[in-house]
């Protein structure tokens, strides 16, 4: 049997997604601070921080040790988005 036959599909940014993802950064929801460390691969299933979808199994997945102790995941796009964000508000 073929798995992944298909490329992931491919969905543009919804409107305001930079917004969306500055609330969560001025609420908490996200973090401000940067990653101890940063690993990649392939999606394991796991609900991205970001967009709060599932990261699949053709997607790449970015698994992020923040100080604390708190392991985030998130698509590698969500991850740049973030990471614009993160340097808009100044904290990058």
């Amino acid at each position: 049997m073929l798995r992944n036959a298909f490329p992931p599909r491919l969905d543009p940014p919804a409107p305001n997604f930079d917004e969306r993802i500055r609330g969560k950064l001025i609420s908490g929801a996200l973090p401000l601070e940067s990653p101890k460390a940063m690993w990649g691969g392939y999606g394991t299933r796991r609900p991205c921080a970001v967009c709060e979808t599932t990261i699949r199994e053709a997607e790449v997945e970015y698994e992020l040790d923040m100080p604390g102790g708190r392991r985030l995941f998130m698509h590698m796009g969500c991850h740049s988005a973030w990471m614009t964000e993160r340097i808009r508000l100044g904290f990058a």
